[in-house]
């Protein structure tokens, strides 16, 4: 046993800047005052059964424990990307992650007794979680998109996004069609992948025909239950807005005729989760609080002048 009591010290460590910014700025325990020790001193020992992964836009939690077999005195300190704190009065690690901290991060917690200290290290990786559907929109007039049907046409949605149908978080929409329309560039790009190989009315899941058009800000606009044979541009092709592109029809595993819509964030990933929302510029008709469309409106094609971004 120590001939001196340690003083109970419990520091809050958060490191500013996370993913590729710079090195973390480290602070550990201060140092406490010289003690005598024995030769049987043990180290403090840290009990944490690491949560290794998290959702963004879901709150993170890890808790652990610190105990010290010779009944010393205890500091804690942790090292931590700046998205998370800690409560020394509980020991609990927390925090928030937001779409900016996507990737892997390392978390440190050490124990000291001031002689001995105990560090045990783990990596979360954030990934993308639940979308929030009421963020990151941009107003209709200031959308760079347009419906993507003709001028003068006017369909109804038939399922919007974050509906509770299989439009569950995510960003997608439905649009009424009928086999045999025209479908148009809703934005300039390059397309990127199609399939046109299946048949209407099959009713197969994965037998859908798309195609998938790439824009100059990296995002990518899906255009999917095409009809058989109806893409009207090759990979590799630069399409401006407002072209024609393909031929609604009913591929795939549908309750009718429709087009559905995803933009996805880029070409790496076409998970629901990765979605963004969608207005539309040229869209005459009411829309939800969001600028988005709404289910069981109809929308005309208002003119519109092509923007080549």
């Amino acid at each position: 046993m120590h001939a001196v009591r340690l003083n109970t010290l419990l520091l809050v460590v958060l490191v500013g800047g996370c993913g590729g910014g710079g090195g973390d700025t480290v602070v550990d325990p201060p140092p406490l005052p010289p003690v005598d020790t024995v030769a049987t001193n043990r180290a403090p020992v840290i009990s944490i059964f690491p949560d290794r992964s998290a959702d963004h836009n879901r709150l993170y939690e890890q808790r652990f424990s610190v105990s010290d077999a010779d009944g010393d005195e205890v500091s804690v300190g942790v090292q931590a990307p700046a998205w998370l704190s800690f409560d020394p009065a509980v020991n609990l690690i927390s925090g928030l992650a937001g779409e900016e901290n996507i990737g892997t991060h390392e978390v440190t917690v050490r124990a000291t007794d001031g002689v001995v200290t105990t560090e045990s290290k783990y990596e979360i990786v954030v990934q993308f979680g639940e979308i929030v559907c009421n963020e990151g929109w941009v107003p209709p007039a200031e959308s760079p998109f347009v419906l993507p049907y003709p001028v003068g046409k006017t369909q109804s949605i038939i399922q919007s996004y974050c509906t509770q149908f299989s439009h569950n978080n995510w960003f997608a929409y439905d649009i009424d069609t009928q086999i045999g329309d025209t479908l148009i560039a809703s934005r300039s790009g390059v397309v990127i992948f199609l399939q046109e190989s299946f048949f209407d009315n099959t009713q197969v899941n994965g037998e859908q025909n798309f195609v998938f058009i790439e824009h100059v800000d990296g995002t990518v606009m899906w255009y999917v239950h095409l009809t058989n044979n109806g893409v009207l541009v090759e990979v590799g092709d630069s399409v401006v807005q407002g072209q024609p592109i393909a031929i609604s029809g009913n591929s795939g595993a549908t309750a009718g005729p429709h087009v559905h819509l995803v933009l996805s964030r880029d070409r790496t990933n076409f998970d629901r989760e990765v979605s963004l929302p969608v207005s539309y510029r040229n869209a005459g008709g009411t829309f939800d609080p969001n600028g988005g469309l709404a289910l069981g409106q109809s929308y005309e094609a208002l003119p519109f002048t092509p923007d080549n971004n």
